[in-house]
């Protein structure tokens, strides 16, 4: 007996959640890498916009910090800083006698973006709430949320 079969789980029961843990993953990168439709106008993803919310958080902030926060590599940052700034998202201030460090801080029109985008999240997730507490209790919703936690610790290693 394998070490799944002890838990009491049998290897196509592990199968077919690994597909949809698999699917989960696939449909939440499409929706991050995807614009909303109150982001069409500016062309902006989800991912950006929370990049952009993580500068409005932490004002002055490096892109190797956000690169810290978000798991990806400083470049990747640097590519969507260059996209927000572009768009007018943001403003770069380097720092005063180290012209390599550059701070982060949003604009009147990336802060607004934020807010607009605060706002889809909120009337969006009260409509998940209630479909998801019309077939879980709140403690297997939490539980929930604390599984996920432990599975971004274990896919990070």
């Amino acid at each position: 007996m394998d070490y799944i079969e002890k838990k009491g789980y049998s290897y196509s029961k592990s199968k077919e959640q690994a597909k949809i843990m698999q699917l989960f993953s696939a449909r939440f990168t499409k929706y991050m890498n995807a614009p909303r439709p109150f982001l069409l106008p500016t062309n902006t993803t989800v991912r950006e916009v929370y990049i952009l919310a993580t500068i409005e958080e932490h004002p002055g902030i490096l892109t190797v910090e956000i690169a810290k926060i978000w798991d990806v590599t400083p470049g990747a940052i640097s590519q969507v800083v260059k996209k927000l700034k572009e768009r007018d998202f943001l403003d770069c201030k380097k720092e005063d006698g180290n012209a390599k460090l550059v701070h982060l801080y949003t604009t009147e029109k990336g802060s607004a973006l934020v807010k607009e985008h605060e706002a889809y999240i909120i009337n969006r997730w009260d409509k998940v709430e209630k479909e998801v507490l019309a077939n879980y209790s709140m403690e297997e919703v939490d539980q929930f949320f604390k599984m996920m936690g432990v599975l971004s610790e274990f896919y990070n290693a």
